[in-house]
């Protein structure tokens, strides 16, 4: 078999153990230990300024901004 069928492979199983790999309580506990320091690595490599956009923030500002004002009388 060529080696380059093994490669999909090995790194679905690469993946499936940074996420699920402290959960597995058959592993001995330094291995659950190398899983979550993996995650930790994985997502710290994500920028600190680049963050999720919030799309309801302008929406709820308009909302507070509404209920501060009176409302007029008609």
């Amino acid at each position: 078999m060529p080696k380059k069928n093994f490669i999909p492979f090995l790194l679905l199983l690469a993946v499936l153990f940074v996420i699920y790999g402290d959960s597995l309580t058959f592993l001995p506990q330094p291995v659950r230990n190398v899983s979550v320091a993996s995650r930790k690595f994985i997502v710290g490599l994500w920028p600190s300024w680049l963050r999720p956009r919030d799309f309801n923030e302008q929406r709820e500002r308009d909302i507070e901004r509404l209920q501060q004002r009176p409302s007029p009388d008609r």
